[in-house]
């Protein structure tokens, strides 16, 4: 099975396929299947790469599912109108080439890390954190503070914190997670589309 991704930035990527391997492989008819991916990171907003992704996506690599990631934000009028925009760019080139295609849509809300902390049983085995206190720094945006429970709490420096962010999404426990809305209209989306 081949899977293209259109993501954000570079610490999306080994998340995001980590995340989506698991996702898939909790289907038992999926979890001998080999995986593979296409990447196209955006460096930034996926609007002005959809166009690309799409057809490196359908037809040049000729990907079994394609998704597009997309963080939002935390003004839910903006998000929603964002996400809309994404899925009907995705789907005005998408026809011309495959009409047929299955695409799958994550939009974290508001950002990616917020999976991880909403979760957060994965970032305190990883880390050390006790598991009965809650985690630190809940005034800041789950971007930052990610950032700055990493930084702060990070006792192995052979360890950056792009790896991190991958070792905490191979621990996550999707069953958990599945109570933020956003992922979990990601999850039964790539489960449909499989």
């Amino acid at each position: 099975m081949l899977i293209g991704i259109l993501y954000e930035g570079d610490y999306d990527e080994k998340p995001l396929i980590a995340i989506i391997v698991k996702i898939i492989q909790t289907d038992t008819q999926f979890s001998n299947v080999k995986i593979n991916f296409a990447l196209f990171p955006a460096d930034g907003s996926i609007d002005g790469a959809i166009k690309q992704a799409v057809f490196l996506f359908h037809r040049i690599k000729k990907c079994d599912l394609c998704i597009f990631a997309s963080d939002t934000d935390n003004n839910i009028r903006r998000a929603r109108v964002k996400a809309s925009a994404i899925k009907r760019l995705v789907k005005k080139f998408g026809d011309k080439i495959n009409p047929n295609a299955k695409n799958v849509f994550a939009f974290p809300k508001p950002e990616l890390e917020q999976w991880f902390i909403s979760e957060e049983n994965s970032i305190k085995h990883v880390l050390n954190l006790p598991f009965e206190k809650p985690l630190p720094f809940n005034e800041l945006k789950p971007k930052e503070r990610l950032k700055k429970i990493i930084d702060i709490y990070n006792k192995d420096i052979t360890i950056t914190p792009k790896e991190l962010y991958e070792k905490i999404a191979l621990d996550l426990d999707l069953s958990k997670l599945t109570n933020d809305k956003s992922f979990k209209s990601f999850f039964e989306d790539l489960l449909r589309k499989i």
